[in-house]
Formats: structure tokens, sequence, C-alpha cells
């Protein structure tokens, strides 16, 4: 597969790929590197909105480039497809175990609350004991500045700006190296201001999934959404059916089953709630989101 550096107003996204001259040349210095026992994570962000920009898209041709190149420079062909893509931070660790050696994994954005905690937790679990892959990982996240200073400053190599032109047209990035965008994340975030910091340098980009089937793509998307609704419909089914019984719960746990050593992990199970949950409306929470 060829990798134009020039723009090609004839590109159809289907045989050849554009990418941005200085971003080709970064990737191929990380490329070279990481067969040295390196492990690589870049940040891709949006300062102008956090939804609909283009990540996703970018995301895809970065991971496109970078698996076509481990092939030209080191003769290693790494698999490229929808299965380098996870939606929640937690999967990244068992995809992780699953894909070859200097593999290239893409951690879209999660919707859910619980996002910036579980994606703090998953990345140090996977630094911790999965470094040893190898691996190239890009992480989605809808704001650089809300993640903790341990990945973007000190884990991350780089983070790339993806942003709307004029009338929210897409295609543009800036990116920012190690140094630039250790500063950005210092001198920006008291006052969330993206241009605190000239980034290195910045380019397009075309529309296009890189190698990945956009049907398939948006199909993984809606499976990842059901699956929330369907740990939420979990948490909820109970309180369908009986009305309001975290009162009931709390309770039954303070008197009865307290005292027969039963646990709030065992009446969880029963009930299909996290344990969280039973431990909140043990405290007298009752709140259901």
């Amino acid at each position: 597969m060829a990798f134009y550096k020039t723009l090609h107003p004839e590109f159809d996204g289907k045989t050849e790929r554009y990418i941005d001259d200085a971003l080709f040349e970064n990737l191929k210095v990380m490329a070279k590197k990481i067969v040295n026992d390196m492990t690589f994570l870049g940040i891709v962000f949006s300062s102008t909105l956090e939804v609909r920009t283009g990540k996703s898209t970018f995301a895809s041709q970065i991971g496109e480039c970078y698996t076509s190149l481990m092939k030209e420079l080191h003769g290693i062909e790494l698999p490229w497809g929808i299965n380098n893509l996870v939606f929640r931070p937690v999967d990244l660790i068992y995809r992780s175990l699953e894909m070859p050696q200097y593999s290239c994994i893409i951690c879209d954005e999660w919707e859910n609350p619980k996002y910036w905690t579980e994606l703090y937790d998953s990345l140090s679990q996977f630094f911790q004991k999965h470094g040893i892959k190898n691996q190239f990982v890009l992480i989605l996240t809808p704001n650089f500045f809300k993640l903790p200073d341990t990945i973007a400053i000190n884990r991350s190599v780089f983070a790339v700006d993806i942003r709307f032109g004029d009338d929210f047209e897409r295609g543009f990035f800036k990116f920012y190296g190690f140094q630039k965008k250790k500063m950005l994340y210092l001198l920006g975030k008291k006052k969330q201001d993206y241009n605190a910091v000239k980034e290195d340098f910045r380019g397009r980009f075309v529309k296009g999934y890189g190698g990945l089937n956009t049907e398939e793509y948006i199909k993984k998307k809606i499976e990842d959404l059901e699956r929330f609704k369907g740990d939420r419909f979990k948490k909820l089914r109970y309180v369908d059916k009986y009305g309001t019984p975290p009162e009931l719960i709390r309770k039954l746990y303070l008197s009865l089953l307290k005292n027969k050593g039963i646990t709030q992990k065992e009446i969880a199970d029963v009930l299909g709630v996290e344990q969280t949950t039973i431990s909140e409306w043990v405290l007298g929470n009752f709140s259901l989101s």
C-alpha cells in the first residue's frame, strides 16, 4: 500500500492514502525505534469541539500508516483492522494480550461518566504489565487537560489536536512533540487555553477510515453503546420490577443479612447490580446514576 506525502484530490479512501509529510516522518521514527524495547503512547484530542471533529478518522490513518511502516522497515507484518480498535479503556488490557508485539491499538472515546477513572487505571496497568509487548497505543480523549499528568506528561510521547477549520470543515490538526505537549499541559491547563503553546507543526488529513471498513466501525460502535445500555439495564432492572428497593435493601442488610454474614458482593450478584451500588444503598445514597 502506498502512502503519498502530498495531497491528492483523487484520494478515494480505498487504495492510496494521504499522510502529511511531517507527520509521516515522525511516525517513521517511532516505527524505527519501537523494536529497541520501546512502547509509545499518543494522545488525540480536540480543542474546538469535543466530538465529531474526526479524531477516529485521523487515528485510524496513523495506525494504518504505522503498520505499513513496520513491514517496510523491519519486515514485520502486523494485523490491521477493526480488532485493533477498542471502545473502553479496560478492553485495552485484554486486546493488548491478544495482539502481537509492536501492534498499534486505538482506544476510542467512551461515552461514560467513569471514562477518566477507568482510562487512568487501565493505562497504569497497561504500562506496568504489558509494556514488554512494545505496542503503539493511541488514546482518543475529549479533553487533553483532564488527563492526569502521569499520562499527559510522563507516559505519552506526542499529542495531536484535531480541530475544525472555518464553517466546521474537518481535516485539520496540530502536532505537539514531547516537549511542546508537556508545556501545553503545564501552561494551558489552568485556563483551558489550547493556544498557550505553539505546536511543532500543523497539517491536514483527509476523509476515510484508514484500513477500516466504515460500516464495520459503525457496527462496533453501536454494539458498544448497546453494551453500555445493557450494563445500565442490569443496574435498573430490579428497580423496575420492585419499584424503589434501595431502602428495602438497606433495612435487610442492616438487620438480617449483615447478622448472617452475607456480603455486599453476594447481594449485588443476586440483584444483578454492582457491589458499589449496594454500598451506596447501605449508606443511604439512592441515586441510580
